[in-house]
């Protein structure tokens, strides 16, 4: 091993575990490759900042310091796709990450995410947008690999299995919070996105 300079050299190791919900397939994780490298240098700084505030907060205890860390680590993830991602257009399209590359897509995500029970249609979304159905209609799958009504539907269901597991409401409180009136209805679009009746996936995924 060869050392360049006489100043002693320090190297700090942070390890974090980020858990999410693997059933979930609109979240940002599982779009993105097993191993991001990101160099030192410009467009790190926030990554750098958090690392400080991760480690002092580690080394001295303070009160509510499950709290701060658990948001310091949020913001790390924020971070780390800053840094990761510009000049990676390419990387992003037909992932949930693709709203990056068009803002008609990324506020398209903010409108269906903030209401998930409204009954949209790609023609309301796009005239919420003031853009044409047309437009919306190409650049949505262009940008994430669906149409935003299928893109909408796996949006709802993610949304029931987590209340599911969750263990909060009934079936039919669940199945409403997610834009159904008829729980056959929403029955079978959760079977066909999970495999399973909502009743049994509950049963399945409760604490034994």
């Amino acid at each position: 091993m060869t050392r360049l300079g006489t100043t002693p050299v320090r190297t700090r190791l942070v390890t974090i575990f980020y858990d999410c919900d693997h059933t979930a397939r609109t979240q940002v994780l599982p779009a993105l490759p097993d191993l991001l490298h990101i160099p030192g240098g410009d467009g790190t700084e926030g990554v750098d900042d958090i690392v400080r505030l991760l480690t002092r907060e580690l080394a001295h205890p303070q009160f509510a310091g499950t709290a701060v860390l658990d948001n310091l680590v949020d913001i790390m993830l924020i971070q780390l796709l800053r840094a990761w991602l510009p000049g990676r257009p390419g990387d992003q399209r037909g992932t949930w990450l693709g709203m990056l590359t068009d803002p008609v897509v990324h506020q398209a995500l903010q409108h269906l995410h903030a209401d998930p029970a409204h009954p949209w249609t790609t023609a309301k979304l796009a005239a919420t947008l003031a853009v044409s159905r047309a437009t919306l209609a190409r650049r949505f799958p262009a940008a994430i690999g669906q149409s935003p009504v299928a893109y909408l539907t796996q949006w709802r269901m993610d949304l029931a299995a987590a209340r599911l597991r969750g263990g909060s409401g009934s079936v039919e409180a669940v199945a409403a919070s997610v834009g159904y009136l008829s729980v056959p209805a929403f029955s079978r679009a959760f079977t066909r996105a999970y495999g399973q009746a909502p009743g049994r996936f509950r049963s399945a995924t409760q604490p034994a």
